[in-house]
């Protein structure tokens, strides 16, 4: 499971399907406003991709769950959506859809899957149902790799530990029903470790991650001191590297990564959390 989309998953607000008002049947898909995040990385013939996705409801009417069902880019495979009363992936990766009716409280999204390249290049076209308010691409700024989409964008590029990478953001909406294009070219056919730790710090996610998790975890116990806390962090985040990498070399078994991942990722996000809470000026109700 990828680092980001456990991140996402612990940052987002349960999609539950918490108790509505009465509301009458009847929402259209332009009833409803989407925002997507999107983090590629580039592997040997394939982008891990990770979105987060978030769906709000702007009319009086519940919103039937079949009309929040996106497609996939074609040839999509290994689609994992994380455990949420609200959404499942199709078997054959070809799409994420809803499992309950969208009310007045809104759902959120997080999952993964490979999106197959073609000689170093990469395509997508994707109709989306609903209005897309709100899109982000992060990608690192590897040299000679481009991208493009059929929608205006903003690009700037933010530097990380030694690396850049590119924060594309869409300045203009998608209106429902419209397509998603998007183009990735020139990549390499070799690449590194996965880049998910620097790109979840470098695209500014962990402080919403952190306000999420807080909001969560009021009652939680007081930061142990901030001395300590960032060493622990660098600690945690290079295991996770190397976990990623005996996974990759089939030195350990998936149960095993599994059990281990989750164990690190608890820590980390404990260990963000104490961070955020010692800055100056940080409440610690």
């Amino acid at each position: 499971m990828s680092l980001l989309v456990a991140l996402l998953a612990l940052a987002q607000p349960a999609s539950q399907p918490a108790s509505q008002p009465n509301l009458p049947s009847g929402g259209t898909a332009q009833d409803v406003t989407a925002s997507v995040t999107m983090i590629l990385e580039p592997d040997e013939n394939h982008i891990k991709v990770s979105e987060s996705w978030s769906f709000a409801n702007t009319s009086g009417k519940l919103v039937d769950a079949q009309i929040l069902s996106v497609p996939l880019p074609a040839g999509s495979r290994r689609l994992n959506v994380e455990d949420s009363p609200a959404f499942a992936g199709a078997e054959d990766a070809s799409r994420f859809y809803a499992t309950q009716a969208l009310g007045t409280s809104p759902l959120s999204a997080a999952l993964a899957y490979l999106w197959a390249t073609d000689g170093g290049d990469a395509e997508q076209r994707r109709v989306i149902p609903v209005n897309l308010s709100v899109g982000r691409v992060i990608i690192e700024d590897i040299e000679g790799v481009e991208v493009s989409s059929n929608l205006r964008f903003t690009r700037r590029v933010r530097e990380l530990n030694g690396l850049n990478f590119l924060v594309l953001d869409f300045n203009e909406p998608l209106p429902a029903g419209s397509t998603l294009e998007l183009t990735v070219k020139g990549l390499p056919s070799k690449t590194t470790l996965p880049r998910t730790v620097a790109m979840i710090l470098v695209a500014g996610l962990v402080g919403w991650f952190l306000l999420q998790l807080m909001s969560a975890r009021s009652g939680a116990e007081a930061p142990l001191g901030a001395m300590a806390a960032p060493a622990r962090r660098d600690r945690i985040v290079k295991a996770l590297e190397l976990l990623e990498r005996d996974r990759a070399e089939e030195k350990i078994t998936d149960k095993r990564h599994a059990r281990r991942h989750a164990e690190l990722m608890r820590e980390l996000a404990d260990v963000l959390r104490e961070i955020e809470l010692t800055k100056p000026g940080q409440s610690h109700g």
